[in-house]
């Protein structure tokens, strides 16, 4: 029983509700309001409601989107008994519709249902409501209709004569009642457009690879791995192909991590054209031969096609390191340069460039609306028909008028993408790689390379949002367990699908730990090292336990056996490994003398990680960090680092070389293990 309004005092205020809300909302076809009570003083009250609509002026058969209402009384405290409605809503046909959701309440008790029946939302009172009357308090709810729609035609929200209305009976005297009435503006449905094309070859910011994406299948394919003269690239920022056919990327150096242009060639690959000197969210050709691209740094420049060197036209107003991504295309029809971005398409009146190219570019807006999703990644024309990709691996087919319509989701990232040319081969790496390196990505995420011990190669794998902090392979599922992070917050073990490098799952580390060095033992748990600290980590429940703190900081770690073998930090480079028993971590039982022979004599060389070989040998896998004599701790003047092959007896010897990451510093962060595999099952298994 709710009480009359005189019964409340305004030290009864209080807010909340909003989980119980959720809960009760299982109702089918039926949103529930429960609310909660409030104080009341007598003053006058007005009840508005505005309705609104997440796109532009039309949109297509099929493409679903959301109706906005908004209910909201201000002044004195009103009631509605039960079966009383505060809320009618009356939809046109032409449309399929879902359930209303609740997007949030404020200040009201009492309990009421919003039930769509045939083309109508009613809310009905089925508990005695009652809003709040204290000064300067509003009482709010706002709720979606989801609605898709199924017929060509212009249709009214409300339709006429219909119905959209608080108070639609006038039970409640108000101060004005000619605002409870509500519309939504017209909405213009169109036939659903035959796509132009179907197949797209694309790029992603995140890696080395490019794909096919196919619309009615909805399949992001793997195709092609690129590479530069032999080194991994780091990113494929973009793919545009010129008016003449010419297909040219935007991407990262792995080596160099300078952000530079180049020419594809389906059979051969990429040639590079030359340093950018600027890092791009996105490119186009104008119908000229005249290629476009919009910097990070919200600038419109145009691209040298031979040399790769920009040259600032004006300012776009949107776009910086971390936000405002946006995407360029060239619509022949109108011969304009389109920047799509915030939701928003913004053509160029590329006659009119200012002088100074820190003036603002002149352009006309075209609204998408708010369904539109402000981060859009990538553009492009095919046959007339313009396709973009958002942040959410979205494909939306985008009318000039500002129309749109979803094509379908794509299952990884997308920052490049042109109508598939034909002829691009299928390579398929091989899935296991003898060995996993993690690099630090400096300004990118750090990513997941496999290693081939033979060659040197290393094959892009999958990137990470976080510091890597240690890899291992479990050989009995054939996964990467990876630990990553050193801020704040709950810390994991992650085990990635060693083939795709898609998570598998995780387990929380309790009580927390930032792991590195990590080594699975043969008893199933996992080794990893955090300072002095050595701990060891039940893979099933994340229980972490102290297995020994040691004299020093543990540099390298591993398992041999039923021995561990480690290294400790010291300002002596040269230090020899350690064993001990795996019971009883803390007592050393031997020590072995490294002699790393001809590798850069009379440097400075420390072991970074290391990992046992599976061949019974004893011997282990070793990354070698060498430093210039008196370098101390200026890791820019570090030499490449060399894989190498630690023999029992303590012999050293070098493998291949470790190619320069991002930036020579972050040379102290890359780590470097065995995949664990025996041979013949590691072939097995490619």
């Amino acid at each position: 029983m709710v009480d009359s309004p005189e019964a409340y005092s305004d030290d009864r205020v209080f807010s909340g509700g909003f989980e119980m809300i959720k809960q009760i909302l299982a109702v089918p076809s039926t949103l529930i309001l429960l609310a909660f009570s409030v104080g009341q003083q007598s003053r006058a009250q007005d009840f508005t409601v505005t309705a609104a609509r997440e796109l532009g002026p039309s949109t297509f058969v099929g493409n679903p989107f959301s109706i906005e209402v908004f209910f909201q009384k201000t002044g004195g405290a009103a009631q509605f008994e039960v079966g009383e409605a505060l809320i009618r809503f009356e939809l046109p046909a032409g449309f399929d519709y879902e359930p209303p959701t609740i997007n949030s309440l404020s200040n009201f008790s009492g309990t009421a249902v919003c039930t769509l029946i045939d083309q109508a939302v009613d809310c009905v009172a089925t508990e005695t409501v009652v809003f709040s009357g204290i000064s300067n308090t509003r009482s709010t709810l706002a709720f979606s209709i989801p609605a898709t729609p199924n017929t060509v035609g212009t249709f009214d929200f409300p339709p006429f004569p219909g119905l959209c209305a608080a108070d639609p009976d006038n039970l409640i005297v108000e101060t004005d009642e000619a605002n409870n009435n509500c519309s939504a503006p017209a909405l213009t449905v169109l036939e659903a457009p035959t796509l132009a094309t179907t197949r797209w070859l694309t790029t992603s910011q995140w890696d080395d690879l490019m794909r096919i994406w196919d619309q009615p299948t909805q399949q992001l394919t793997n195709v092609q791995r690129q590479s530069l003269d032999g080194e991994p690239i780091h990113a494929l920022n973009e793919i545009v192909q010129a008016p003449t056919g010419e297909i040219y990327v935007l991407f990262r150096s792995f080596q160099t991590a300078e952000h530079r242009l180049g020419l594809f060639d389906p059979t051969n690959g990429i040639t590079d054209i030359g340093n950018t000197g600027v890092s791009f969210h996105d490119a186009a050709f104008a119908d000229d031969g005249v290629l476009y691209a919009v910097g990070r740094d919200a600038t419109l420049y145009q691209l040298d096609r031979t040399t790769g060197a920009p040259s600032a036209l004006c300012d776009t107003g949107f776009g910086s390191a971390s936000s405002n991504h946006s995407a360029l295309a060239f619509d022949s029809d109108t011969d304009e340069l389109l920047q799509i971005v915030e939701g928003s398409i913004f053509a160029f009146d590329l006659n009119m460039l200012p002088v100074d190219a820190s003036q603002s570019c002149v352009t006309t807006e075209t609204d998408l609306g708010e369904g539109f999703d402000t981060e859009t990644f990538a553009a492009d024309f095919a046959n007339g028909q313009l396709f973009a990709v958002d942040e959410n691996a979205t494909v939306t087919f985008v009318a000039r008028d500002g129309s749109w319509l979803v094509v379908g989701e794509v299952s990884d990232g997308i920052h490049g993408m042109i109508p598939d040319p034909g002829g691009v081969p299928v390579t398929t790496p091989q899935c296991l790689a003898d060995a996993y390196v993690a690099i630090n990505g400096n300004e990118s995420a750090d990513a997941i390379y496999g290693l081939d011990l033979k060659t040197g190669e290393l094959s892009y794998l999958v990137s990470r949002d976080d510091s890597i902090r240690g890899l291992e392979v479990d050989p009995t599922t054939g996964t990467l367990l990876m630990t990553e992070g050193s801020g704040g917050g709950e810390q994991r073990v992650y085990r990635l699908d060693a083939c795709t490098g898609q998570e598998v799952s995780s387990v929380v580390i309790a009580p927390r730990a930032v792991l590195r060095n990590l080594e699975l033992a043969p008893d199933g748990r996992l080794f990893g090292t955090q300072s002095r600290d050595v701990i060891s980590v039940d893979l099933t429940t994340g229980n972490a336990t102290t297995e020994t703190v040691l004299a020093e900081s543990v540099q390298a770690f591993t398992i041999v056996g039923d021995t561990v073998r480690y290294d400790v930090s010291n300002s002596n480079l040269t230090t020899d490994l350690i064993d001990a028993p795996i019971s009883d971590i803390g007592v050393p039982t031997a020590q072995i003398s490294l002699d790393y022979g001809p590798i850069v004599p009379g440097s400075e060389r420390q072991i970074d990680t290391m990992d046992a070989f599976a061949d019974g040998s004893g011997a282990i896998l070793a990354l070698v960090r060498r430093v210039v004599p008196n370098g101390g701790a200026n890791r820019a003047d570090a030499l490449p680092n060399v894989l190498a092959r630690i023999e029992p007896d303590g012999r050293v010897i070098e493998l291949t070389t470790v190619p320069a990451t991002v930036d020579v510093v972050s040379l102290s962060n890359v780590v470097v293990f065995l995949d664990g595999f025996e041979t013949g099952q590691q072939e097995q298994n490619r």
